[in-house]
């Protein structure tokens, strides 16, 4: 049986979904430890100064004032306003995961 292969992504380095990410990674070695865990900063993968900008600016807000964030993040109506600016984001970014997934894709077929 062939080993599995995974692609884990997380947005941040500073967020919660990265230590998600390597719990999740931890816990799939322990239980297989044959299977291939590729674990990808996907917001720095597509864009690392956009990542680097917001994250100071997400740092920012939640040390100082931690109720903002929970606001925004929470608050349907900025959810919505927000919806066709991570629309842009998402299709600039789709072609640069395609390439990867293409890539691994391939790397599969030929070594696998």
């Amino acid at each position: 049986m062939r080993a599995k292969r995974i692609i884990l992504m997380y947005i941040s380095d500073v967020s919660g979904h990265r230590s998600a990410a390597h719990a999740i990674e931890n816990a799939i070695k322990a239980l297989r430890p044959d299977t291939e865990i590729l674990s990808i900063n996907a917001f720095n993968y597509t864009n690392p100064i956009s990542e680097k900008i917001i994250n100071s600016l997400y740092m920012g807000v939640i040390k100082v004032t931690p109720q903002i964030w929970d606001y925004l993040y929470d608050n349907p109506e900025v959810v919505k306003k927000l919806d066709k600016i991570k629309k842009t984001i998402h299709k600039f970014n789709s072609p640069k995961f395609k390439t990867l997934i293409t890539s691994l894709h391939q790397k599969i077929f030929l070594s696998g």
